[in-house]
């Protein structure tokens, strides 16, 4: 994940009329845009949203609008239509702790597949015919020997026909180096979560939550205090202070249960802790046991 600074906006006080324009950021490699936009519960809190795709940064090719009216921690899920995006807020009504943050989750990126190079040259291949319906494997599949030197191809090609209906193969299909894919579904399965955490210990003094590398599957925050809090993470196996650079910097609103991650797996290399202040720049712990963290861990 990482953090789009061009559309987000740091806590303040703002007063109807107040636009804030985000700017064109690129969204190549994201597959998902969150946006959290939250405020102070103690003023109306009225505003809309304009959110703007674009190919070019100049033509916009699809965009979005919505009018929100008392939304203290309004939580947006985008999925992008094109490389660019860019968020613009209008208040039309005074607004106390403006905070805007959006968070890019990074996709899948495929390798190239290895190329051939030199001559391949093959001679009097048989035609290959097409095939439809069902077609049943069975059995082992004969071991392929390894081509040595030089193989040379003499004609031409035939075209190979594409493979309708379903394809059943039974037993084990080992293959080695680079297979490309393309327009198919993958489904995968990833290892089941093993740990679970709770911790209301965090204040500026920091908190280690695991001391190893990690997968931070599922988090929640709770704020049962009468001021927002600001919750920083650190990729860090040991105890973090205000000197350390944060990963993430996520305010939570006022009485607030906020599930930030959902099955959103996030890796942590060196190791997951954190720490909580009363602005998102100071060293001032919260209240005692206001700030509640629960989650999972994987592998």
């Amino acid at each position: 994940m990482s953090i789009s600074y061009l559309n987000s906006l740091t806590p303040r006080n703002v007063v109807s009329g107040f636009v804030f324009d985000g700017v064109y950021d690129d969204i190549l490699t994201a597959s998902q845009i969150t946006t959290r936009i939250t405020a102070n519960v103690n003023t109306d809190n009225h505003y809309t949203l304009l959110i703007e795709y674009s190919n070019d940064k100049l033509n916009v090719v699809s965009f979005e609008t919505s009018t929100v009216i008392f939304d203290y921690n309004k939580l947006l899920y985008l999925t992008p239509t094109s490389r660019y995006f860019r968020l613009t807020l209008t208040a039309i009504s005074d607004i106390n702790d403006l905070s805007i943050e959006t968070i890019f989750k990074s996709a899948i990126v495929y390798q190239l597949v290895n190329q051939i190079s030199g001559n391949v040259i093959v001679d009097n291949m048989p035609e290959i015919q097409a095939v439809s319906g069902t077609v049943a494997v069975t059995g082992a599949f004969q071991e392929i020997q390894p081509v040595s030197g030089t193989v040379a191809v003499t004609g031409a090609f035939q075209e190979i026909q594409p493979v309708s209906g379903t394809v059943a193969v039974s037993g084990t299909v080992a293959v080695s180096g680079s297979v490309a894919i393309t327009n198919t579904f993958i489904h995968t399965r990833e290892e089941p979560t093993s740990l679970t955490f709770h911790n209301n210990a965090g204040s500026n003094v920091g908190v280690v939550l695991f001391n190893g590398p990690r997968v931070l599957r599922a988090l929640s925050i709770t704020n049962t205090s009468a001021a927002v809090i600001y919750i920083h993470f650190y990729n860090m196996a040991t105890v973090p202070t205000s000197s350390d650079s944060d990963i993430w910097l996520i305010p939570i609103a006022p009485n607030v249960v906020s599930n930030i991650l959902n099955q959103t797996d996030h890796y942590f290399n060196v190791g997951i802790s954190y720490r909580v202040t009363t602005t998102y720049n100071n060293d001032v712990s919260p209240a005692a046991n206001v700030c509640f963290l629960n989650g999972t861990y994987g592998y």
